[in-house]
């Protein structure tokens, strides 16, 4: 993170907290992941659509969700929803390619109340 940092790319600044976001959570490390993913929304890149997000997104919510079965803690289920209602909106434009990461996402959802 630090190379790409100085480098001033903010292409490879993204790249490099997507790697850390996605390598914290296949590695259980949730707390690391939840961090990334903060840092990753606090960038103004984050505000761009990118195919990247869509897994992002789906990813977040996965995490959420269990966050908030492991503390309750409401704001964790505020996230979970939100990465609901954005693969919700990107369904409707492309339902093949969402259908099955928003069912899992419910699942989770039900699974977490």
């Amino acid at each position: 993170i630090n190379d790409a940092i100085a480098s001033s790319n903010a292409n490879n600044v993204e790249c490099a907290h997507f790697r850390r976001f996605y390598s914290a959570f296949w590695r259980a490390d949730y707390i690391q992941a939840e961090a990334s993913s903060q840092v990753l929304l606090s960038l103004p890149s984050s505000k761009r659509p990118k195919l990247i997000s869509i897994y992002f997104y789906f990813f977040r919510g996965l995490l959420a969700f269990r966050r908030y079965r492991e503390n309750n803690s409401e704001e964790q289920l505020r996230i979970g929803i939100e990465a609901i209602c954005k693969l919700e909106f990107w369904f409707q434009y492309a339902p093949s390619n969402f259908e099955n990461k928003l069912f899992l996402l419910n699942a989770e959802q039900y699974a977490s109340l």
